[in-house]
């Protein structure tokens, strides 16, 4: 393959009716999960891209759109979010015989748009149209239970969540042009990190971490996507070099507001 020059090896026509909102592949890369406007979830088998098949029957029980959808890190569980307000977690071991488990996940109060594992599979986030971002303890799936309280901060609906690899931070984005980061080191206690992230001028749709986890990528309808650094040690060497060593008590205020003044450059 070249990235360089990238060429579709397969197309899968009426996926889901009405259309396909959310993707994601299993970690081993041999499935590929999609939700749809039908509000149905479906495993397709991968292995072979230029012969990808559907695997088992659609999963069915969301009653409206499915715009999202997520594998756990060990590849036997799915969770998935929809506008009929919950998410739901599937046993998918066997793919051929995908099956719901446990009870809906009913704590948002409007839209679920966002369903993202921890890197240890025992957490799960959602983020929901109605402003909040929900901790889910999931080592037992057929007994998922929430973790604290909801984690309140943007002004909008959120759209996006992603864990840092170590699992310690969580960011979310949302409709209020805002990026999020929120310490989940202790998920039963999580608190937000400071003031939020801004810069787009529109909702911000996706957030995603670095396998490093010290930089962090955001997206959105602005039609900018933002490079953000959480490496500040790193962050303050950039300043230091954008201000030639005079970086004034004023000076940092202007360009790290968020941080308290140290001497550095």
């Amino acid at each position: 393959s070249d990235p360089a020059r990238p060429a579709p090896a397969a197309t899968v026509p009426d996926a889901h009716p009405g259309g396909v909102l959310a993707v994601a592949f299993s970690p081993d890369g041999g499935t590929l999960a999609t939700g749809g406007v039908d509000g149905r979830v479906r495993l397709w088998d991968v292995r072979e891209p230029d012969g990808v098949r559907p695997v088992g029957t659609p999963l069915t029980g969301h009653t409206d759109w499915v715009g999202s959808v997520a594998f756990s890190p060990d590849g036997r569980t799915l969770a998935t979010g929809s506008q009929d307000k919950t998410a739901r977690l599937w046993d998918v071991r066997d793919r051929d015989r995908p099956r719901p488990v446990g009870k809906p996940l009913t704590a948002h109060g409007d839209w679920v748009n966002a369903v993202a594992f921890a890197p240890k599979g025992h957490v799960l986030a959602t983020g929901g149209r109605d402003r909040t971002v929900r901790l889910w303890d999931v080592t037992d799936p057929g007994r998922a239970r929430p973790l604290g309280g909801e984690l309140t901060g943007h002004r909008g609906g959120v759209t996006s969540v992603s864990f840092a690899p170590d699992g310690r931070t969580l960011a979310s984005g949302g409709e209020d042009h805002a990026v999020r980061l929120w310490n989940v080191a202790d998920p039963a206690r999580a608190e937000a990190f400071g003031d939020a992230l801004t810069g787009h001028l529109d909702t911000v749709t996706s957030v995603a971490f670095a396998p490093g986890g010290d930089t962090l990528a955001s997206v959105g309808h602005d039609l900018t996507a933002r490079i953000w650094t959480l490496d500040t040690d790193r962050a303050l060497g950039r300043v230091c070099d954008r201000t030639g060593g005079d970086l004034t008590p004023a000076r940092w205020r202007e360009l790290l507001p968020r941080l308290p003044y140290r001497p550095t450059c």
